[in-house]
């Protein structure tokens, strides 16, 4: 239960010490930011610390350490700064780092927004740093006046003390080991390859933030704003985009931080109350942290809107967060924090429409597997805590969309996108529900999905409230006719978690660790089932794009402009083998330049009007809204464009031995 800290250390060192504690990482991670740019000859504002060319391996080195010490400043150190100014701590160690990381994304966001209202103009990296120092400085300023004389950091129960440490920091490095093994293991997917069409679109939303306090990007209807319930996701990525420089790394980045947040909240729900050891236990840690990686894989490589194409950026982000703030919510809700538990399903429910099915089952499944009143009154304080936070951002929803002209389009465009024929269960395909079942069984490890089944009739309350939730997640989108590998990532976790619960004890550790091992064996054995063969990075739409013009005023317009494309290649979406490709048409937008006064000369221009410039010859035109044409002119003419469809490399249902494939599935729109 999150309670008022007591045990005061009597002078100012507390208030010292935290200062140290928010402070330092955001000095170090600037002046660091600062070395880099001076050797690049770059503002501070405008340093790319990863870019998707070669960089020297000091430069690297430099670039992680700017990670490390600014995500944690960022993602981590206001809210605990913000747990010493209210008093607030959690029983146990990861609970308290749960509480801390929701804080910081609620608070960082709010501050943010805040600092747009006063901001003119463009607001950049030095911005950010302002604003988190900012919100440091009134946490450690409250804390004078509400808990004088606090220690530095939430401290643990005294029955909790002795253990505290290792709980947290032994799973934190086997998760740090698992996604620092995942980078190397797939070159390329963090930082080279070019974002795929849905990645750019939280690029787009994220980017959007660097001078608005609200995200606003091009939505599919032609409007721009953003969904009811796809909006969140824009600050965390926002804050790795002013970090580290506007990246295909800095997009993707958040993505490993939510799985790992993932991975943490999970080991310990796996074990807390079960075991007398938590998360530390490596009977518990090691299947977990390989189901992870099993995770981590299957996104980058096939979680997107083609089984052999995926991009951590777009689906993996989503689904990752949106898990990771809902677990985050079960953790605090086991932990007596129903309040701060529906700020993090809050903002789960914003960041992506599928939060709305997660916090909803496992909101479901808690009041229905709870064991007595408290626990029942603990899930129903939630629950209305959640009502009254969205009655709120639904109000201010309608009047600011309304107010924008944007509210109509918006919810007609959101619901037909996101909800519209998903629960429509009569008429589904056998052999696509056992198909899909097959993706979901290799997706979490092979046996663990034993777990979910046998948690339900003789797991305790923590292993039945998952297994409920999981399973009726699963249920879903086995019968209803949307079918994509993403759709289950949120449940991927949850077997091994209910498992785990379910068959290990400290009072039998030879069976736990048979358990665990058999579980972490199959976990792998999954890991190389779906291991693609070894293919280089896409890369051949940034190349293209970095030599386009878009003449074009807006983005708007040149996204229209950019279907022209569809007329020489295919979209993922609607692929065949054998043929041509590209990753959207918004990635070509995205790394081309865009306007009409012209300083370079470009092998590909697109736009209105006659030739633009000499030496180019038309390759192909489309209508475009308004009754006018747009035309692709090449220099070099299909030449050029054979150069580039050359660069683009086959899909092929050979790079695993097993594939998550949606031949049966509905075509896309």
């Amino acid at each position: 239960m999150i309670r008022a800290a007591h045990a005061p250390d009597g002078s100012g060192a507390g208030t010292l010490r935290a200062a140290l504690v928010a402070f330092l990482p955001l000095a170090l991670a600037a002046a660091l930011t600062w070395v880099a740019g001076s050797g690049d000859a770059t503002s501070f504002d405008d340093t790319v610390l990863l870019p998707p060319d070669d960089i020297s391996m000091g430069r690297f080195f430099l670039a992680l350490i700017v990670l490390a010490f600014g995500y944690f400043g960022v993602y981590f150190a206001p809210g605990l700064l913000l747990m010493r100014a209210l008093g607030w701590r959690v029983g146990n160690p990861v609970g308290n780092a749960v509480a801390a990381f929701v804080l910081s994304l609620f608070g960082g966001s709010l501050a943010w927004i805040g600092a747009q209202a006063v901001t003119d103009g463009l607001a950049g990296r030095t911005c950010l740093y302002l604003t988190i120092a900012s919100l440091d400085a009134a946490a450690l300023l409250a804390a004078v006046f509400l808990a004088r004389g606090a220690p530095a950091l939430p401290t643990l129960p005294a029955e909790a003390r002795g253990r505290g440490r290792r709980e947290l920091v032994v799973p934190m490095l086997g998760v740090l080991f698992v996604l620092v093994a995942g980078a190397f293991l797939m070159p390329g997917k963090i930082t080279t390859e070019a974002l795929e069409g849905d990645a750019t679109e939280v690029n787009g939303f994220a980017a959007s933030l660097f001078d608005r306090a609200l995200p606003y990007w091009d939505l599919e209807s032609g409007v721009w704003g953003f969904y009811p319930t796809f909006m969140f996701v824009a600050y965390p990525v926002f804050f790795s985009l002013a970090l580290l420089g506007q990246s295909e790394a800095a997009v993707r980045l958040p993505a490993l931080l939510f799985l790992g947040v993932l991975a943490l909240a999970t080991a310990d729900l796996a074990a807390r109350g079960r075991t007398r050891a938590a998360a530390d236990s490596f009977a518990v840690l090691v299947p977990v942290l390989v189901a992870a990686y099993l995770s981590m894989q299957v996104g980058a490589y096939y979680a997107g809107y083609h089984p052999f194409h995926g991009d951590l950026a777009c689906s993996p982000l989503e689904e990752w967060m949106v898990t990771a703030l809902a677990m985050c919510a079960v953790v605090l809700v086991r932990d007596g924090a129903p309040g701060l538990a529906a700020v993090a399903a809050l903002l789960s429910i914003l960041t992506f429409p599928s939060g709305l099915m997660v916090v909803g089952f496992l909101g479901v499944a808690g009041f229905v597997t709870a064991t007595n009143a408290e626990e029942r009154w603990t899930v129903f304080r939630w629950g209305t805590g959640l009502a009254a936070l969205l009655g709120g951002w639904a109000a201010f929803l309608l009047v600011y969309t309304l107010a924008q002209g944007t509210f109509g389009p918006m919810i007609g465009e959101w619901y037909a996108k996101y909800f519209q024929g998903r629960a429509s269960f009569g008429g589904e395909n056998p052999e696509r529900i056992v198909r899909a079942l097959g993706w979901y069984t290799l997706l979490a490890g092979g046996l663990p999905v034993v777990g979910l089944v046998v948690a339900i009739w003789r797991g305790d309350r923590v292993g039945r409230w998952l297994a409920l939730a999981g399973g009726a997640w699963v249920a879903f989108f086995l019968f209803s006719p949307a079918k994509n590998i993403h759709y289950f990532m949120p449940a991927a976790l949850l077997p091994v978690a209910t498992a785990l619960r379910t068959t290990t004890s400290e009072r039998k550790p030879r069976s736990s660790l048979a358990v665990a091992g058999l579980l972490s064996v199959s976990a792998i054995v999954c890991v190389m089932l779906c291991r693609p063969q070894s293919v280089p990075p896409y890369t051949a739409d940034r190349e293209f794009g970095r030599r386009t013009v878009f003449l074009a005023g807006t983005v708007r317009q040149a996204v229209d402009y950019s279907k022209v494309i569809f007329n020489l290649t295919e979209p993922l979406w609607r692929w065949r083998p054998g043929s041509p490709w590209t990753v959207g048409h918004h990635t070509w937008v995205l790394y081309a330049d865009r306007g009409f006064d012209l300083d370079r000369e470009y092998d590909f221009y697109i736009g209105e009007g006659p030739t633009p410039a000499p030496g180019l010859e038309e390759v192909t035109r489309i209508s475009v809204p308004g009754g006018g044409s747009a035309a692709l002119w090449a220099r070099g003419g299909r030449a050029a464009i054979r150069e580039w469809k050359a660069k683009t490399f086959p899909l092929r249902k050979e790079l695993s031995r097993f594939n998550f494939d949606m031949a049966l599935s509905e075509p896309a729109p």
